[in-house]
């Protein structure tokens, strides 16, 4: 007699399949665009950031440096939202979830703030 290993998928689980597959894929999705990922900012979201910023300058007249960081904290900050609510459920047993977030988005700025001091500075370019 042959047997299979792998698990019998009944109609009634598809839904449940397909629900964890999207929060996973969100959750993916969110993970590259948040400031968790150390290879994400030159291929992720400096681009993103900086088409935005090129959009949005043709409308409003601005520094372009100060949109640039501005949409690259709004794909930093998407992207830890997209975590936290496709991960709801790992999320709910932690305790200090706001201080976490807190502490993430501090960093966030403070690593803007010198990449900004280091290029007016002409140390980067």
């Amino acid at each position: 007699m042959l047997t299979s290993n792998k698990p019998v998928i009944f109609k009634k689980d598809e839904p449940v399949i397909k629900k964890n597959f999207i929060n996973r894929l969100v959750f993916f999705i969110g993970w590259i665009l948040s400031p968790f990922t150390s290879w994400n900012d030159i291929f992720i979201n400096i681009p993103i950031a900086y088409i935005c910023a090129r959009i949005l300058s043709h409308f409003i007249r601005a520094d372009f440096i100060v949109m640039l960081l501005v949409f690259y904290w709004i794909t930093n900050i998407i992207g830890i939202v997209m975590m936290a609510v496709s991960g709801a459920s790992i999320i709910r047993g932690r305790k200090n979830l706001r201080r976490e977030l807190i502490i993430t988005v501090s960093a966030m700025i403070a690593y803007s703030l010198v990449m900004v001091l280091l290029a007016r500075l002409g140390i980067i370019r």
